[in-house]
């Protein structure tokens, strides 16, 4: 009989190789055995393959939803991975679902807090991150008053996941979305990643009836590098929005100065090519109709509903169309020749 050999006394070429026949279950499982394999697995990184992580915190139930698909997938429900952390008793009861509904594992951790259970999860998700990530959602739908006990752990396992000089250690993750209180929290987060590989950043303070506003924020390289940002809940238009070709923001009162400020910024800047601002209150559209004149009235197919448009002529043979919703005005450029026929265009 061939003499039994301990899994860490094996060659490392070979242990890598055994762990590579290991789902991602079974290898988060093996990291909570002992020290040494906690170690060991630390060390080696074994492919994790995660390509999109989703965080919601609510005060009766944590949920990690992990996506193992590298691109876009109309199904992708299916194609995730979620593990639900819920107050058991004096314990946490612990849900694994894997792709379908039907396909779920459980188990009950006596003694423990869910918050800490949760965390050192996380952190070893990231630990093991190699890939670059599609999207990094992480939600906290919670009460004003449990704020603080609650972030604190997620802000941790981020931290302590990065623990090292060096840099290929750093989250790579093409967008970002956060669910917060405010600015603070997302300080918290958006420095961990990769500026070089971030394209989205969406940020919503909408959802906690909180105020966004943004004084750190706009001077990280990782606002700098972004193409795309969605702010919901803004209480002002930030400034330094130059590098995004995309923006999106949704504001309570948008001012006359906002929509001017932007048109100038739009104009001078040919990368940018679509602006949104969505408001609850514009008091100003009558100075509007001063400066721009009389607009094209533009309907849905079903003419129920109507909006205003200008266009504007832009440099290097583009233009800019202006369209003023009911709660929303776009901006949008193109190129002239999909201008259509007979439109007065406005010197901007």
């Amino acid at each position: 009989m061939a003499p039994k050999i301990p899994l860490l006394e094996l060659p490392e070429d070979v242990t890598r190789k055994i762990l590579g026949y290991l789902d991602f279950l079974a290898i988060l499982n093996l990291h909570k055995t002992c020290h040494d394999l906690r170690n060991f697995i630390n060390n080696l990184r074994p492919p994790s393959l995660v390509y999109g992580i989703k965080i919601e915190m609510r005060p009766e139930e944590i949920s990690l939803t992990l996506n193992f698909d590298p691109v876009y997938h109309p199904y992708e429900e299916m194609k995730n991975y979620t593990i639900r952390y819920t107050p058991y008793i004096s314990g946490v009861l612990v849900k694994y679902r894997l792709k379908s509904y039907l396909d779920q594992k459980m188990k009950i951790l006596k003694n423990c807090d869910l918050l800490t259970i949760f965390s050192k999860d996380l952190e070893v998700i990231l630990k093991l991150q190699k890939t670059v990530l599609r999207y990094f959602d992480l939600h906290f739908l919670y009460p004003k008053h449990e704020k603080k006990r609650k972030i604190f752990k997620v802000f941790e396992a981020i931290q302590n996941s990065q623990q090292t000089e060096i840099k290929e250690y750093t989250l790579k993750s093409k967008e970002i979305e956060v669910t917060c209180q405010g600015e603070h929290e997302v300080l918290e987060i958006v420095p961990f990643f990769d500026p070089k590989v971030l394209e989205v950043l969406k940020i919503d303070v909408g959802k906690q009836k909180a105020r966004l506003e943004l004084q750190e924020l706009i001077y990280l390289e990782q606002w700098e590098n972004s193409k795309e940002v969605v702010l919901i809940g803004c209480t002002s238009v930030p400034e330094r929005f130059q590098n995004f070709e995309k923006v999106e923001i949704s504001i309570q009162v948008l001012t006359q100065d906002d929509v001017f400020g932007f048109k100038e910024i739009f104009l001078q800047h040919p990368t940018q090519y679509l602006i949104q601002l969505h408001f609850q209150h514009y008091y100003s559209e009558n100075e509007l109709l001063e400066v721009m004149g009389a607009p094209v009235i533009e309907t849905d197919m079903y003419e129920t509903r109507k909006w205003k448009v200008w266009w504007l002529r832009a440099a290097g043979e583009r233009a800019v169309k202006l369209e003023l919703h009911d709660d929303s005005l776009v901006m949008t450029k193109m190129k002239m020749v999909h201008v259509p026929g007979g439109v007065e265009l406005v010197d901007a």
